[in-house]
């Protein structure tokens, strides 16, 4: 049970933001949005088949983002851009190969590329 709530410092009250049967974590608030937030879903990287949620808070209904394209995708380390509308990530494909990526919070302009290794 994982609970999403909002305190407000001034005066103490707490709301509750969301609430699922699932372990949530990296909650990051948007840089420029005050009312965009993203979660993940935990577990094994493999396991889990949407990792990246997006949650206005003036709706309260999170949204999937990236969701995963091939069977044991994963897909991890995301991250606002400083503008505030893309989220940033990195996939791993099940062949072994690296590439990064970045959506836009409402999941248009999704953009991916090959991750090169320095040697």
């Amino acid at each position: 049970d994982t609970r999403i709530i909002r305190i407000d410092v001034e005066n103490g009250t707490m709301e509750e933001l969301w609430q699922e049967k699932c372990w949530i974590s990296h909650l990051n608030p948007s840089p420029t949005r005050p009312t965009l937030l993203t979660f993940c879903h935990e577990g094994s990287w493999n396991l889990v088949d949407h990792r990246i949620w997006v949650m206005d808070t003036k709706n309260g209904k999170p949204y999937s983002i990236r969701k995963r394209k091939v069977e044991e995708e994963k897909i991890g380390h995301e991250y606002w851009f400083a503008n505030g509308e893309q989220i940033g990530y990195q996939v791993h494909t099940p062949d072994h190969r690296s590439y990064f990526g970045f959506v836009r919070y409402d999941g248009t302009r999704e953009v991916e590329t090959d991750c090169q290794r320095f040697r």
